[in-house]
């Protein structure tokens, strides 16, 4: 299959529906499933007495954890994806975010059922939501065609305390 040059980024999306989309160097491109398309309602965060630096986000109505986010001092919707290995955003997302690209920056190449996307990769000076915050998360950006929503991957997620699911909650702890 030849050598692993770049980065990898793999969505997964729980249940059934498992969408996939993996970045490698130009010259080695993978099949990908759809990319999912944005969640119609983000679930609220669940306001109980959690601890300091701990946020806990319920489930939506499609079974996933969306919740409103701030990147870079800016509101975004994001679907926590614990498949995802970093964060996902599109262009106009990016531009929002202060996050500039040129085109020789898109030099990675994916394959998707919508087609073959570039991308390119960037770093999120800060996520916040609630009490957590995150800083120098590496995102991939993709094509506004390509994805619709953000995905906060593990590149987010493994910056913390720690995180788990516990009765159709989200807990994540700084």
């Amino acid at each position: 299959m030849g050598r692993l040059v770049g980065l990898i980024v793999f969505f997964a999306v729980a249940a059934l529906t498992v969408p996939a989309l993996i970045v490698r160097s130009p010259e080695i491109v993978e099949n990908a499933a759809d990319i999912p398309p944005k969640a119609a309602k983000p679930a609220p965060i669940v306001k109980k007495a959690a601890l300091s630096g701990e946020v806990r986000i319920g489930v939506n109505e499609q079974g996933h954890f969306v919740s409103q986010f701030r990147m870079n001092g800016r509101p975004v919707e994001a679907m926590v994806d614990t498949g995802a290995t970093i964060v996902a955003i599109n262009k106009s997302t990016a531009r929002r975010l202060g996050i500039s690209v040129l085109p020789a920056d898109f030099s990675y190449e994916v394959s998707t059922a919508n087609g073959k996307t570039k991308v390119a990769r960037a770093v999120i000076d800060v996520i916040e939501i609630g009490q957590v915050r995150v800083r120098n998360v590496e995102a991939a950006i993709i094509d506004d065609k390509s994805l619709s929503g953000t995905l906060l991957g593990m590149s987010f997620l493994n910056q913390l305390r720690s995180f788990r699911v516990e009765s159709g909650e989200l807990i994540l702890k700084q």
